[in-house]
C-alpha cells in the first residue's frame, strides 16, 4: 500500500496525538497470557476504544481510516491474528508501510519541537531510530542533544516517541470510516517467545534443587509494555493444565534495573488470577509475574498417596516381624507388595505441556523411585534368604521410601491448596509410626 503525500501529512499531524494520549480514546485493554510451552506464551488482547473524529486519518479514500492500537516489542509474532468484535478479519500494515508511518509521526513532532527547522543530524537519525535494532536505535536516542531554540514540551514528546519507536513496533490497522466516533472493540492474539529471564529459576543450586523436589515454584515473568496506554488495564494469567498459580502480581518496572513496585496482586484465584490498574500516567512500563506449582489435586497428591502406600507396606512388614509374624516368602504376597509400584510406574509418563515437563521432572523421578522400592521389596520376598537379611533389606527400603514420602508431603504442604487435599492427622500418624519402627533398636 503506497501512502500519498497528503496522507503522510495527515499522519505526521494527527497520529502523534493518538499515541501520545492513548488513554484519551482507549477505554480498556485486556490481556490474557497462556503459557503454551516452557519458553512460549500465547497472548490474547482486546482493545476497547472510541476513535475521535478530529483525529481520523483517511487512507485510500473516505471508506477507511488508519488506527494505531498498540506498541509491540520488536520480536517475531507467530500466529498473529487481528479481528473485530464480530470475528471479521482486519488488516495489519506491513513493515514497509509501518516504517513510513513511524517516520512521518516522528518527523511531525520534530517539526513542532524545532519550528526554525529540523537539523540534518536529527532528520537523518529518525529513519535509523525506526529501522535499526533496538539496542542501536535506543543509543541514537540517548545521544540526541536538545538543539537551541527547541520547544521544550514538544521536544520531550519527540524524545518519548523516539524511545517508543526504538524499542517497539507500532501496530497499525485500517478500520471502516463508520466506526469513527463509536465505541468499538478489536481483538488480536499472537505467540511470542519469552526472554531467558522470563521463566526465572532464581540463581542458586539450592533453589534449583527445591524446584526439582517440588517445594519451590517456577517463576514466570512477562513484560506487558506501557500500562498508561489506556484508562483501564487488565491482565489475566491462565494456568497450564495440571498446574496452579500461587499468586500473580502486576509490577511497575524500571529500565536497566531490577527495582519494581507492585501495582496489584491476586492470591485468591489459582487458575486465572486477574490484575488491573486504572489511570496510570504515560510511560509506566510493567510486567506480570506468577509463581506456578504442580496442581496438588492432581499428580502431586496421587504421587504422595502411592509413595505413602509403599511406605506403609514396608512398615507393615517390619511391624509383623517385631510381633513375631515374619513376612512369608510367598509369591502371592510378593505380587501384592508390587501392586503400588505398578501403579506408580503408570504415573511416570510425562505431560505434553512443556512447562509441566520442567516442573514435574523431579516428581516423575520420585514416582519412579517409589515403584523401584516396591518392586525391590517384592523381589526380596520372592527369593529364599534368611529372615534377618530380609528384615535388614526391608528396613533400608522403608527408610528410602519414608524419605521419598516426606519430600512429596513437603511439596504438598507448600502448595497453595494443600490444606484441602490431604488429611494432616493421617499424615502425622504415619510419620510418627515411621519414626518408631525405623529408629535404632526397634527391630
Amino acid at each position: 500500500m503506497a501512502l500519498a503525500t497528503d496522507e503522510l501529512d495527515a499522519i505526521s499531524s494527527k497520529l502523534p496525538k493518538l499515541i501520545l494520549n492513548w488513554a484519551s480514546w482507549i477505554d480498556r485493554r485486556v490481556e490474557q497470557f497462556e503459557p503454551i510451552d516452557a519458553l512460549k506464551v500465547r497472548r490474547y488482547c482486546s482493545v476497547d476504544f472510541r476513535l475521535p473524529k478530529t483525529e481520523a486519518i483517511p487512507i485510500g479514500g473516505l471508506d477507511q481510516v488508519l488506527m494505531p492500537f498498540a506498541f509491540l516489542r520488536r520480536t517475531t509474532l507467530n500466529n498473529f491474528s487481528l479481528r473485530d468484535d464480530q470475528g471479521g478479519g482486519l488488516p495489519l500494515l506491513i513493515r514497509q508501510d509501518n516504517v513510513h508511518v513511524a517516520v512521518a509521526a516522528l518527523s511531525g513532532v520534530a517539526k513542532r519541537a524545532l519550528p526554525a527547522g529540523v537539523p540534518p543530524d536529527i532528520a537523518s537519525a529518525i529513519p535509523n531510530i525506526v529501522t535499526l535494532p533496538p539496542t542501536d536505535a535506543l543509543q541514537i536516542v540517548r545521544n540526541l542533544q536538545v538543539p537551541g531554540g527547541a520547544d521544550v514540551e514538544y521536544w520531550n514528546q519527540f524524545a518519548a516517541l523516539a524511545s517508543d519507536f526504538a524499542l517497539n513496533y507500532l501496530a497499525v490497522t485500517l478500520i471502516p470510516n463508520s466506526w469513527v466516533g463509536q465505541r468499538r472493540l478489536i481483538k488480536y492474539q499472537y505467540d511470542s517467545l519469552l526472554a531467558n529471564q522470563a521463566m526465572r529459576s532464581r540463581v542458586g543450586w539450592w533453589r534449583a534443587l527445591g524446584r526439582w523436589l517440588g517445594v519451590r515454584p517456577v517463576w514466570w515473568q512477562l513484560g506487558v509494555g506501557e500500562l498508561g496506554s489506556t484508562r483501564s488495564y487488565h491482565a489475566e494469567v491462565i494456568a497450564p493444565p495440571a498446574m496452579v498459580i500461587g499468586h500473580a502480581e502486576l509490577r511497575q518496572t524500571y529500565e536497566a534495573t531490577d527495582v519494581y513496585d507492585v501495582l496489584d496482586r491476586d492470591e485468591a484465584d489459582h487458575s486465572r488470577p486477574h490484575l488491573h490498574r486504572d489511570n496510570l500516567p504515560r510511560g509506566v512500563r510493567g510486567a506480570v509475574v506468577a509463581d506456578l506449582w504442580m496442581n496438588p489435586d492432581g499428580t502431586t497428591r496421587t504421587a504422595f498417596a502411592v509413595s505413602w502406600v509403599v511406605s506403609v507396606t514396608l512398615l507393615a512388614g517390619l511391624v509383623a516381624h517385631s510381633m513375631r509374624w515374619p513376612p512369608a516368602a510367598d509369591p502371592v504376597i510378593a505380587i501384592l507388595v508390587a501392586v503400588p509400584g505398578a501403579f506408580a510406574a503408570a504415573l511416570v509418563s510425562p505431560s505434553e505441556h512443556g512447562l509441566v515437563k520442567v516442573m514435574a521432572r523431579g516428581m516423575r523421578e520420585r514416582i519412579a523411585l517409589a515403584a523401584a522400592l516396591s518392586f525391590a521389596a517384592a523381589a526380596i520376598l520372592s527369593v529364599k534368604m534368611p529372615i534377618a537379611l530380609v528384615v535388614f533389606a526391608w528396613k533400608w527400603l522403608a527408610i528410602a521410601s519414608v524419605a521419598n514420602t516426606l519430600v512429596l508431603f513437603w511439596g504438598l504442604r507448600v502448595s497453595r491448596r494443600f490444606g484441602d487435599t490431604v488429611p494432616r492427622r493421617l499424615a502425622g500418624f504415619f510419620f510418627t509410626a515411621a519414626w518408631h519402627w525405623l529408629s535404632p533398636g526397634s527391630v
